[in-house]
């Protein structure tokens, strides 16, 4: 069973990274470009660099089907409790990217005080296993992480992260 999951990782992540590698490549003709005569310009070297990640990735994908084709049947096969183990793995990964992408949206209206205590404590609480959770040490870590963040930030780079709908209080404070 390693083994297929092995070459079917090689598959899966190959034609992955030969997708990134063609959206690299095609965003390069996104740039802006000084025309001179016989000279090489901003986009060279990034076109380069897909050509040659998609050319790894075909040779990653090659391998993965070779290694695929040399299994049996019966190495094909994934027992009941390794795929419930690997979907509720799916799960948290799905559940991860919505905690993210709901921060990523809420970031700028509520500000970074607001959205990160909440986002980092739910991160907390869905990357670790049930049985070994502190949430009392996440809410802490959660509620002082972002405080100390925006502090630093604004003390020591003088730079101001977005402050959301706390932002008229916020400025009577800084």
């Amino acid at each position: 069973m390693k083994k297929y999951l092995e070459a079917r990782g090689n598959i899966i992540s190959g034609v992955i990274a030969q997708l990134f590698a063609v959206g690299f490549y095609l965003e390069t003709y996104h740039f802006r470009l000084v025309k001179n005569v016989n000279t090489v310009n901003a986009a060279f070297f990034p076109r380069v660099i897909s050509c040659i990640v998609f050319f790894c990735a075909t040779l990653l994908v090659i391998q993965g089907v070779r290694q695929h084709r040399a299994l049996s049947e019966e190495d094909k096969t994934i027992p009941p409790e390794e795929k419930a183990k690997r979907r509720e793995g799916l799960m948290r990964i799905g559940q991860v990217f919505l905690i993210l992408l709901a921060a990523a949206i809420l970031f700028r209206p509520l500000g970074f005080l607001l959205t990160m205590p909440w986002m980092m404590f739910l991160l907390f609480v869905v990357l670790e296993k049930k049985e070994k959770r502190r949430y009392g040490l996440y809410l802490a870590f959660s509620l002082l992480t972002p405080i100390f963040m925006f502090a630093v930030f604004y003390f020591a780079f003088s730079t101001l992260l977005p402050m959301g709908v706390l932002a008229p209080y916020l400025s009577m404070i800084l």
